[in-house]
């Protein structure tokens, strides 16, 4: 066989393999989530001047494997990084998808809503249907506290149920974005209250016990993060692709940072420079984002809190630009865009809150004055540099949003109730979530509008 014949063969085995690609339903949703496009430019080759060896050849077949590859693997969900999830997280991831204490990430996460990673293939945990155990009902009075996605689709919510024997918590997962749920087994204990993940196996329920799975919420494990004990509580965590953060609060004392990789139990101490003067009591809840490769820490409960920052690759002494004018609520839509909204103390809630945005990891602040919200500020996500949506409560549980940089305010979501809220994080630019009480909410157009999601069970859930 000659050499252009060899290739003739070739080019045709790679149209007919392609032929046989389908996209996935939801194609377009994870194309858009991926952010930057690159533009594909074809490149000619002049046969004249191309010398088969030995090692093209195999190259060249190794080549045609990889389509087969790309087919059978295109069966698995595919986890679309969210704008920042660190990133996603999450939640977050998130994760935009601010990956915060309070947040989906996350990444989360969000998660905030937080953090995405390859579709696992076939490896302990996955189903037939995908990867993590296969999905049961979903218990009948379930209210949810915390949230986190991984994927626009996949994603997990902890919450509680009646039973007739203590613990009562729950965990539902989706794998459809929110339109059909089914539980899966949760951590055997009744000392969680929030939940990220950072892969479709890997994920960490916390506040105050700690404990992990590592094949999507099949089975769960206690961890003691080292030194820590009973007094050490873990008062935020983050998740991204590459593993998790917690902060564990020492009576009297400042926090303690630490990590663990993906798959993983082993947590060691983070990088933790010079850092003084945060003091997150048990009981306290810090405020943890991180987002690509910028994280953000504050203990979240006084005026004038000090903060860390990350900076490469260490933490490092860092003031947020809040001082007497309250206290410091942080989330992160890249590694350099940082919004922190200053929150007054309760009996000070219905004054404005005051908004400043930093486009250098906060270096240097742009401060936005006083926006006129009211309630006590209870969290802060941010999808984009010019999109910013408060949480706050009180009288009423409101959503204000801003998506001029903090020029203007709107109230985007308003419930008479006044429950607290949780988790509030973006998966990507448009779509978002949020705990209100016992609820969760989610937002399809960038934070403009919210809606209450129904956990619904249905066969994409499993």
């Amino acid at each position: 066989m000659t050499d252009d014949e060899l290739i003739d063969q070739l080019v045709q085995t790679l149209r007919l393999e392609a032929s046989a690609v389908t996209s996935p339903p939801d194609a377009w949703e994870r194309f858009a989530g991926l952010g930057t496009v690159v533009p594909f430019r074809p490149v000619r080759v002049r046969r004249a001047r191309l010398a088969l060896t030995a090692g093209a050849v195999g190259a060249a077949a190794a080549l045609i494997v990889a389509v087969l590859v790309v087919r059978s693997a295109g069966r698995s969900p595919t986890h679309v990084a969210s704008p920042g999830a660190p990133p996603a997280s999450s939640a977050a991831g998130s994760s935009g998808g601010t990956g915060s204490s309070g947040g989906t990430g996350s990444s989360g996460g969000t998660g905030p809503l937080t953090a995405a990673a390859p579709a696992p293939t076939a490896q302990a945990g996955a189903t037939a249907d995908g990867p993590g155990p296969v999905g049961g009902p979903v218990p009948a009075g379930f209210g949810a506290s915390s949230v986190t996605f991984v994927s626009l689709g996949t994603g997990w919510v902890l919450g509680t149920a009646p039973c007739a024997a203590p613990p009562c918590t729950s965990v539902l997962r989706t794998r459809d974005g929110g339109r059909s749920w089914a539980g899966v087994p949760a951590p055997p204990t009744d000392r969680v209250s929030g939940l990220r993940f950072a892969t479709a196996l890997d994920g960490w329920a916390y506040g105050p016990e700690l404990w992990s799975t590592h094949d999507g919420g099949a089975h769960w494990s206690r961890v003691t993060l080292p030194g820590s004990g009973a007094g050490s509580p873990v008062v935020a965590l983050v998740a991204a692709a590459g593993g998790a953060e917690a902060v564990t609060a020492w009576t009297g004392g400042q926090p303690v940072l630490w990590a663990s990789p993906v798959g993983s139990d082993v947590w060691a101490p983070a990088p933790w420079v010079g850092v003084e003067g945060l003091a997150a009591a048990p009981g306290a809840t810090a405020r943890l984002v991180e987002q690509g490769r910028g994280g953000w820490l504050t203990d979240g409960v006084r005026v004038g809190a000090a903060g860390a920052r990350l900076q490469a690759g260490s933490w490092v002494p860092w003031t947020p630009p809040c001082g007497a004018r309250g206290t410091p609520q942080l989330a992160a839509s890249s590694a350099s865009d940082l919004v922190v909204v200053c929150g007054l103390d309760a009996g000070a809630g219905q004054q404005g809150k005051q908004v400043a945005f930093s486009a250098d990891g906060g270096t240097t602040f742009q401060d936005r004055g006083t926006a006129p919200l009211g309630g006590i500020l209870e969290g802060v996500a941010s999808p984009s540099p010019s999109v910013v949506v408060i949480a706050a409560a009180g009288g009423a549980s409101v959503l204000y949003g801003s998506f001029d940089a903090g020029r203007t305010w709107t109230t985007v979501y308003r419930d008479p109730g006044g429950a607290p809220w949780r988790d509030l994080g973006f998966t990507s630019p448009t779509r978002g979530v949020a705990i209100e009480g016992t609820a969760l909410l989610q937002t399809l157009d960038g934070g403009h509008t919210w809606t209450p999601v129904t956990f619904t069970a249905g066969v994409s859930g499993r």
